[in-house]
């Protein structure tokens, strides 16, 4: 194990991932989570492919098993992953506006309740940013080094509650170098 391991696949959770091996022979496939060795997904017969959609972050093993003697082995790395707000699909966009529409009108104690304790208002984040950027001793947040590790924390924790609301929701970044670029 190094510091830096190495990926066979990188494929996004709460998406359709197709496996498939380059050949193109079918095979049978079972595939399983890594760490607990618990089986996500396997074949009742061979196929070229299989399509599933995995939900738990992590890394999976992908066992295909061609005419019973021949087996190809890769491993699958899930994440979650940011999109710059430009590219995302008009599904992806229409999820990410609504779960924010969500975040923006219902209140933290009502939140909770259906959502879970992930759920995060915007009032309460407001509070939180204001309790510390807006001290009248020292802005906490936007001082020195604490400006990047409060705000990714910070948006982490916002995502975080986004996904209680859909859990197929990122934050998406906004690359401002390519406005820049296109109207300067």
């Amino acid at each position: 194990d190094s510091l830096y391991p190495t990926v066979d696949h990188m494929v996004q959770i709460h998406k359709e991932t197709k496996f498939e091996l380059a050949s193109g022979r079918s095979a049978s496939w079972h595939i399983q989570e890594k760490s607990s060795k618990s089986t996500v997904f396997m074949s009742s017969s061979d196929s070229t492919s299989v399509e599933l959609v995995l939900t738990n972050t992590g890394d999976y093993i992908v066992h295909a098993v061609v005419d019973s003697y021949e087996t190809h082995v890769f491993s699958a790395t899930a994440k979650i992953i940011r999109y710059e707000l430009r590219t995302l699909s008009d599904t992806d966009r229409e999820a990410y506006f609504t779960a924010l529409h969500q975040f923006y009108v219902i209140p933290q104690t009502n939140g909770e309740a259906l959502y879970g304790a992930s759920y995060m208002s915007l009032s309460s984040v407001l509070r939180q940013h204001l309790y510390g950027a807006a001290d009248k001793e020292c802005d906490h947040w936007h001082d020195d080094a604490g400006i990047m590790t409060h705000h990714i924390a910070f948006t982490l924790e916002m995502e975080q509650s986004l996904q209680s609301i859909d859990k197929t929701v990122t934050i998406p970044y906004w690359d401002y170098t390519q406005d820049a670029y296109k109207l300067d």
